[in-house]
């Protein structure tokens, strides 16, 4: 008999068809309508130290990423085994998918060597060795997280409540590290640091019951989800618990998307005007409730790195010490596995924060003027007053170096090209206007910056681990418009500029002027710098 001429053959055959065709299109309905992927992951049941909240953490998460449209695994009380499996199907999932993933975790967490360790509840080390072989390595879901290739991640540890394992640990939390790509990485306080577990009789976390709240909010960025976590954090510990992140996100990622909520409305839906005449109002009354209610409704303005200044102001004022725009810089100076390679630059000498008598100079050449012009700038602090800094040239500056008066220009309103702290990845906005003081007339200025590498930069000063911060705007005023491009790097522990190139540019790409400026030698005042 000829099989392929069998009507039951047949029949089956198409109903095999169908059956499969159909089986398809429902995978394809159901995996197009989950956000992503999430893998929650909450350890509470520690022999050693029993944690009270990291399961009901978990299960919160897990709740709210549900409610988002994601695919959510929770998985309570994991031992070493269990977690590893859970983190491979994850992967798995996330690499067949290519669906947005997040990965978040609760429990206790470790360093060793500047590598970081989620630890299983059934971990019993007696050595070094015996918790690097028993914990679970961060460097293996970031492994993970790369061979996946679906190219937004979100990585969330609550993990460095401070361990029952520390006389084997590298010391206190988790060390730096910085996001792999197309990761934002998110820890519940800085390296080096711990986070606590929660405040009185809570049921979640201090940093979770805060996620929880702003990750919920229609519409708004990743970024500043966390942002916004960051300021709630430290404002309600005190300054005991900082929030900290690294991000390598290139596509734009949010919870909850505006679209689910309709009618909901989103920071970006607001004019400029409107949030500078907020911020305007915020700033003139310049007190811990308006200036946190600015932040949190617009974290990522062009004002909100001038409104983060400002507080930290209020805050050190209330708590009787001196304001310290720079105080993550200490704590960002902790080397990570990248860093180790630069070992080449010895601890900063240069002060963080600023006295009477401090001396920094730089030398500036023009790249294009016919007589390519240099130039020595030496800026010595004459006086401090109100965060402001006046120099024997009688320039004038920010906490943060930002110029605020030359010869030449008068800064109606204040500019944050340079900011009071810096991690991989942050962005932000800025806006001022400049008047030029010999001739009149006013240029406005805009301005985004990131903050895209960690470097060894070497200046006749010496050689300096940094931040390399990059900056695109435009200048607007005069009948003219001009744009320009600005690079600083900016010593990672001081958070002062160490090297820096500037490039003015027509509308058709055609350059202007092109500066470079390196720092030749500094004085700390009553330590001068010998180098």
């Amino acid at each position: 008999m000829d099989l392929h001429q069998s009507p039951r053959l047949g029949s089956l055959s198409a109903h095999l068809t169908r059956w499969l065709l159909a089986a398809i299109f429902a995978w394809v309905i159901a995996t197009s309508s989950i956000a992503g992927v999430a893998l929650v992951i909450g350890n509470a049941a520690y022999p050693q130290a029993r944690l009270d909240n990291p399961g009901n953490d978990a299960r919160s998460i897990a709740k709210a990423l549900r409610e988002a449209g994601f695919e959510v695994t929770l998985a309570l009380d994991q031992t070493g085994a269990s977690m590893r499996q859970s983190m491979q199907a994850f992967g798995e999932k996330l690499a067949a998918r290519k669906q947005p993933g997040v990965f978040y975790f609760a429990g206790h967490g470790a360093q060793l060597d500047w590598n970081n360790y989620l630890i299983p509840v059934d971990a019993r080390p007696t050595s070094v060795a015996e918790l690097r072989s028993q914990a679970v390595s961060l460097d293996e879901l970031f492994r993970r997280l790369q061979h996946a290739g679906n190219g937004v991640n979100v990585v969330i540890l609550d993990a460095c409540r401070d361990n029952p394992f520390s006389a084997y640990a590298g010391g206190r939390g988790l060390s730096q590290t910085d996001a792999p790509n197309g990761t934002f990485l998110a820890y519940a306080t800085a390296p080096g640091n711990v986070a606590l577990d929660g405040l009185d009789s809570a049921t979640n976390s201090l940093y979770t019951e805060n996620l929880l709240r702003e990750m919920k909010v229609p519409g708004v960025r990743v970024e500043d989800v966390f942002k916004r976590v960051r300021l709630n954090v430290r404002l309600k510990s005190n300054g005991k618990q900082v929030p900290w992140e690294s991000t390598s996100l290139e596509d734009d990622f949010t919870f909850f998307p505006a679209a689910m909520v309709p009618g909901s409305k989103v920071p970006s839906d607001v004019s400029r005007d409107a949030v500078r005449n907020e911020w305007d109002a915020a700033s003139a009354a310049g007190n811990r409730e308006t200036l946190q209610a600015f932040l949190q409704k617009y974290p990522s303005s062009a004002y909100s790195e001038l409104a983060q200044n400002q507080l930290e102001k209020v805050l050190a004022t209330s708590e009787g010490r001196r304001p310290d725009v720079t105080q993550l810089q200490e704590l960002m100076a902790v080397p990570d596995a990248a860093s180790r390679l630069q070992a080449e630059a010895k601890p900063s000498a240069l002060r963080r924060g600023w006295e009477v008598g401090d001396l920094l100079v730089y030398q500036e050449k023009d790249q294009v003027g016919w007589f390519k012009r240099e130039r020595t700038l030496r800026h010595r602090v004459l006086v401090l007053t109100d965060g402001q800094i006046l120099t024997r040239s009688y320039d004038l500056f920010d906490q943060q170096f930002n110029r605020m008066r030359t010869d030449d220009w008068q800064w109606a309103t204040p500019a944050a090209l340079l900011v009071g702290d810096y991690t991989l990845g942050k962005t932000w906005t800025t806006e001022f206007r400049r008047l030029y003081r010999r001739f009149g007339g006013s240029v406005e200025v805009q301005a985004q910056g990131k903050v895209v590498a960690r470097d060894l930069t070497r200046v006749p000063a010496g050689a300096f681990e940094t931040f390399r911060v990059e900056l695109k705007g435009n200048y607007r005023g005069s009948g003219s418009a001009a744009q320009f491009e600005e690079t600083y790097w900016v010593d990672v522990a001081s958070g002062k500029p160490v090297r820096y190139e500037r490039k003015d540019l027509r509308a058709d790409g055609t350059l202007i002027a092109h500066d470079i400026g390196q720092l030749m030698a500094f004085e700390n005042a009553g330590n001068p710098n010998q180098d």
